[in-house]
């Protein structure tokens, strides 16, 4: 569990499919701490090959869009700072990054650098609640706040109604680049 509602599989990527294996299909391959780097070295391989990628300017707050046919484009967010890093030249610089998965097809990322910052959240959130429920594969309508490896989600739905979440660290986070 990467966090609550967003797991991380092992899958394989078929010509006509993609299987995510059970633990008897993992018997007899390796540990599962082996396993799991190896499915990070073939997204580690994705993300050196050629994704699409556009800033997404429209809002208020820019943030980066990554999509690609793969089914595992929105499995870059388990190698997010070297994604990030490789796609679009960033880096994080200690305040985190905004990241959500709406969808197996789509990345969307914001580092936290700059006061737009905070209208990206908005804005991802956004992108992200329509992508959940229009694309197909969906994972997530939220967006997610990732520092030191660590994942917390700043979004929500109550209800119905979008809601963000400005507490603690996070706040901190936002109020800094601001």
């Amino acid at each position: 569990q990467v966090v609550p509602g967003l797991l991380e599989v092992l899958a394989v990527d078929l010509p006509e499919s993609v299987v995510t294996l059970s633990k008897d299909d993992l018997s007899g391959l390796g540990s599962l701490a082996e396993l799991l780097e190896r499915g990070r070295a073939n997204l580690r391989a994705l993300v050196a090959g050629d994704v699409s990628l556009g800033a997404v300017a429209d809002g208020r707050g820019p943030f980066t869009a990554v999509t690609d046919r793969s089914f595992f484009t929105a499995s870059l967010a388990l190698v997010l700072s070297e994604a990030v890093e490789r796609i679009s030249g960033e880096r994080d610089h200690g305040r985190g990054i905004l990241v959500a998965v709406p969808d197996r097809h789509q990345l969307l990322y914001r580092v936290i650098d700059a006061p737009s910052a905070t209208s990206a959240l908005r804005d991802m959130f956004g992108a992200a609640r329509r992508a959940f429920y229009e694309a197909s594969g969906p994972l997530s309508p939220n967006v997610y706040w990732v520092r030191n490896r660590r994942w917390s989600q700043v979004t929500s739905l109550d209800g119905g109604r979008p809601r963000v979440w400005l507490r603690g660290e996070f706040a901190g986070a936002i109020k800094c680049s601001a």
